[in-house]
C-alpha cells in the first residue's frame, strides 16, 4: 500500500447540447436517464457536492476526480476563502484542487519503461505532447463515508493503454480546529507491481485579496537548495542550484515581479515527498 498525506495550514443555465448518437438536439437538465441519476435530474459537471464544515472551516469536494472545490476559514475577521474555487455549475479549471494519481506532472511522449516492458500511455496534454496528471481527475469516485466534517470516496483505477495495473484509491477529507487534513492511499489489488506516486493540485491564497496584481505582494518561504529545471515542454531536465538566483526563497520575500513554475528539491525542515511502487 502507498499513502500520500497533504496538511493544508490551515441553479445553472439551460446550455444546449449536440448527441453524436443521434444528432439530437436537446437541453442540459431535460428529462433523461442517466447514469446514477434521476429522470430529469440536472447534474452538475464535478458531480456530487459533498460539503463539510468544522473548526472553523467549510469545504465542498467533489465526486469527480474526488477534488476538492472550495475552501473557506470563517473567523472574527468574516469569512476567508483559502484556495481559488470554481463554482458548482463549472468543471474544474486549470487543475483546480484535483488529485493526481497515480502520477503528477508530465511523462514525456507518454512513454516509460517499468519492469523491464515499455509504456505508452495516451497523450492528455497533446499541445505538448505529454501525458499529463495521472488517471483519475475526470472520473466519479464512490462515497463511503459522510459526515459533518469528513468525507470518504473511493475509486478503482482498472488498467489503462500504458499503465495496466488495478488499484483501489481511497481519498479521506476532514475538518477540525487545526485546518484540512486530506489523506490519500492506494492499495495495489492486481498482479504486478505499479509505479506510483501522488500530489494534489489546490491554489493556495495566503490571505491576500485575490485581485489583480496581489500575487506580486505574496510573501513566499521555500527553505530548498535546489529546483527543478524543466525544458519548453514542462518536462524535468535536472536539478539546479538556485544560489544567486531570483529562485532563492530560503530567506522569505516577497514575489514580485518574477514568473515561476517551480518544483522543487533538497527541502529542510519536515517536508518529505515520495514515489515508487505498489
Amino acid at each position: 500500500m502507498a499513502r500520500g498525506r497533504l496538511l493544508s495550514f490551515c441553479a445553472a443555465r439551460d446550455v444546449e447540447e449536440y448527441s453524436l448518437m443521434n444528432a439530437a438536439k436537446t437541453t442540459a437538465g431535460a428529462q433523461r436517464a442517466g447514469a446514477g441519476d434521476a429522470i430529469g435530474e440536472r447534474a452538475a459537471p464535478s458531480g456530487r457536492q459533498f460539503a463539510l464544515s468544522g473548526g472553523g472551516y467549510r469545504a465542498v469536494v467533489t465526486e469527480v476526480g474526488a477534488g476538492l472545490r472550495e475552501l473557506v476559514h470563517e473567523g472574527p475577521a468574516g469569512v476567508r476563502q483559502l484556495i481559488l474555487s470554481y463554482g458548482a455549475h463549472e468543471a474544474a479549471h486549470s487543475g483546480a484542487g484535483q488529485l493526481l494519481a497515480p502520477w503528477p506532472n508530465r511523462v514525456a511522449g507518454g512513454r516509460y519503461r517499468f519492469d523491464g516492458a515499455q509504456q505508452q500511455l495516451d497523450l492528455s496534454e497533446p499541445s505538448r505532447g505529454n501525458a499529463i496528471h495521472g488517471l483519475v481527475r475526470w472520473v466519479s469516485w464512490q462515497v463511503k463515508e459522510h459526515e459533518t466534517n469528513r468525507v470518504v470516496l473511493t475509486h478503482r483505477l482498472f488498467p489503462h493503454p500504458g499503465y495496466p495495473h488495478l488499484l483501489d484509491l481511497t481519498a479521506v477529507y476532514s475538518l477540525d480546529e487545526a485546518g484540512l487534513e486530506v489523506e490519500v492511499s492506494a492499495r495495489n489489488i492486481g498482479d504486478t507491481a505499479a509505479p506510483y506516486a501522488y500530489a494534489a493540485h489546490p491554489y493556495l491564497i495566503p490571505g491576500v485579496p485575490a485581485e489583480s496584481g496581489a500575487i506580486d505582494r505574496w510573501t513566499l518561504h521555500l527553505p530548498t537548495s535546489r529546483r527543478v529545471e524543466c525544458d519548453e515542454r514542462m518536462n524535468p531536465v535536472g536539478l539546479v542550484d538556485v544560489d544567486g538566483t531570483g529562485y532563492d526563497f530560503r530567506s522569505p520575500r516577497q514575489l514580485g515581479a518574477i514568473e515561476l513554475d517551480p518544483r522543487s528539491a533538497d527541502c529542510s525542515g519536515n517536508w518529505t515527498g515520495s514515489a515508487g511502487y505498489v
